[in-house]
């Protein structure tokens, strides 16, 4: 990719002399500036099993060490990552939607959310 990125840093006040001159400052103020990319959570299949309903998702762009998935009221705790990876949440009923939710490792919230269908 191509481009450029341009974005606002305050250094403090200026120095009112010439470097190298005589009374002038010879500190510097420095700031650290990091790009955080945040994940995106896709949830890839959600189907009614025998047991409650089977969550299958992904994170596109890192990972989400502490996701929690909710279905009809229940919740699991679960690592994802780029690969997919399945958790069943145990329910009674179907649920209309299943919810996952989390945050990455840089702390940005993400979350997702799909229907809920039945096995055919």
């Amino acid at each position: 990719a191509e481009g450029r990125l341009r974005f606002v840093v305050d250094l403090g006040t200026v120095h009112t002399a010439q470097q190298y001159t005589e009374g002038a400052s010879t500190t510097f103020e420095r700031r650290r500036v990091s790009l955080a990319p945040h994940a995106v959570l896709r949830i890839t299949k959600v189907v009614r099993v025998k047991r409650g309903v089977r969550v299958c998702a992904r994170v596109i762009g890192g990972e989400v060490p502490r996701a929690r998935i909710t279905a009809a009221g229940r919740s699991v705790g679960a690592m994802i990552g780029a690969k997919t990876s399945c958790h069943v949440v145990r329910v009674r009923h179907s649920p209309a939607t299943v919810a996952v939710r989390g945050r990455d490792r840089f702390g940005h919230p993400v979350r997702a959310t799909a229907p809920a269908r039945s096995r055919r």
